[in-house]
């Protein structure tokens, strides 16, 4: 007779996580309270587990020189502490 082999199925290809995107990140807030007035929001701290983030403000600081590629756009940085309230969000509501 012959022997047929079985082999085991292969173990299932990891998800990679959307979420790996979010490390040192500069995002956006869906659904943005109108009294916080920043535009833009540095990820300070992310934590997959919990699918949330401690976000920093950014605000601007001037404008990018005629020599840059960037000319007349605007340079962000974080705002200093005190300034602009942090926030902390699930990440369902990170653009």
């Amino acid at each position: 007779g012959r022997r047929v082999l079985a082999l085991a199925p292969a173990p299932p290809k990891k998800q990679r996580s959307k979420q790996k995107g979010f490390y040192n990140a500069v995002v956006r807030l869906v659904d943005q309270p109108p009294f916080y007035p920043c535009r833009y929001w540095f990820v300070y701290q992310f934590v997959p587990d919990m699918a949330f983030c401690h976000l920093c403000p950014l605000e601007t600081h001037g404008l990018f020189g005629p020599g840059s590629s960037k000319a007349g756009r605007p340079r962000w940085r974080l705002a200093p502490e005190g300034r602009a309230r942090e926030v902390d969000v699930s990440t369902s509501r990170l653009v």
